[in-house]
């Protein structure tokens, strides 16, 4: 069985985690969602992954400084 997926534009992986921090009620840096969605590099699964690390990574904040050192950018 083989699945042939399409990588997602990186605008739709960040509206998709904005809508989840709004429904979470987590606070986040609208500039950070770009930058994750960015490196989830068509991915849903995989910005979701990085999501939950900068979560953690920031203390249950995803702001832009602590997505860019945990990205290393």
């Amino acid at each position: 069985l083989q699945f042939h997926l399409k990588r997602l534009p990186p605008t739709l992986i960040a509206d998709r985690m904005r809508h989840i921090l709004d429904a979470e009620q987590v606070a986040f840096d609208s500039a950070a969602l770009p930058l994750l969605a960015r490196a989830a590099d068509g991915s849903l699964r995989d910005g979701l992954s990085l999501l939950d690390q900068v979560l953690v990574f920031g203390g249950g904040r995803v702001g832009e400084s602590d997505v860019r050192a945990m990205l290393g950018t």
